[in-house]
C-alpha cells in the first residue's frame, strides 16, 4: 500500500482517521481535497488524476447528490478503486455502474446496501463491496452519541457554543 497514491474526498472526522490510519500505518502517499480547503488540502482535480486509490467521505447533501459522476470518473486513473464510507448519493449511480462495467474503476467498495433493483447487483465481489451502514448501532457508538449531544447542551449554556456541529452552516 506505500506505493499507492492515496485521495481522500474530504477532511471530517472519518477521512481524518483514515489519512492517520493509512500513512502512520501503512506509510501510504496519502492527499486529501477539502471544499474548506483547510490545513494541506490539494484540489479536486489532483485527487481525481493522481490516485490509485480514492475515499469518499463528505456530507450529503442536495450540493453533494452525484457528487461523483461521469465527469470526475473520466479524470480519473484506468483501475481506480473508491471507498465510500459515507453515503450511497455521492456517487452517480449509472455512471458507476458504466465505470466498473468498463473496468475504468477496478472496485467500488462501500458502506450502503444496494437498492433490489440495482443495476450494481450484476457486479461480484471482486468488483463491488458492499456492507450495511451500522456503524452508528453499536453500544460504543450509542454511549458517545448521548455524551456528545448532552457535552453539547451544557456546553452551549455555558459558552454558547457547541463543540459538535454538524454542517454547521
Amino acid at each position: 500500500i506505500s506505493s499507492l497514491k492515496i485521495g481522500l474526498i474530504g477532511y471530517g472526522k472519518i477521512n481524518q482517521i483514515i489519512h492517520k490510519i493509512l500513512r502512520d500505518g501503512f506509510g501510504a502517499n496519502v492527499s486529501y481535497w477539502n471544499r474548506t480547503k483547510i490545513g494541506g488540502s490539494v484540489d479536486l482535480d489532483t485527487i481525481l488524476h493522481e490516485s490509485d486509490m480514492i475515499f469518499i467521505a463528505i456530507t450529503a447533501n442536495n450540493q453533494t447528490k452525484n457528487f461523483i459522476g461521469a465527469n470526475e470518473i473520466a479524470k480519473m486513473k484506468n483501475g481506480v478503486i473508491i471507498i465510500n464510507p459515507a453515503r450511497q448519493t455521492l456517487i452517480d449511480d449509472n455512471a458507476i455502474f458504466l465505470a466498473l462495467n468498463s473496468g475504468k474503476v477496478a472496485t467500488l467498495a462501500m458502506d450502503w446496501e444496494l437498492e433490489a433493483n440495482s443495476p450494481l447487483r450484476e457486479f461480484g465481489a471482486d468488483k463491488l463491496i458492499c456492507t450495511p451502514h451500522i456503524a452508528a448501532r453499536t453500544y460504543d457508538a450509542w454511549y458517545k452519541t448521548d455524551i456528545m449531544a448532552f457535552q453539547n447542551i451544557v456546553d452551549f449554556f455555558d459558552t454558547g457554543t457547541s463543540q459538535y456541529i454538524a454542517n454547521k452552516e
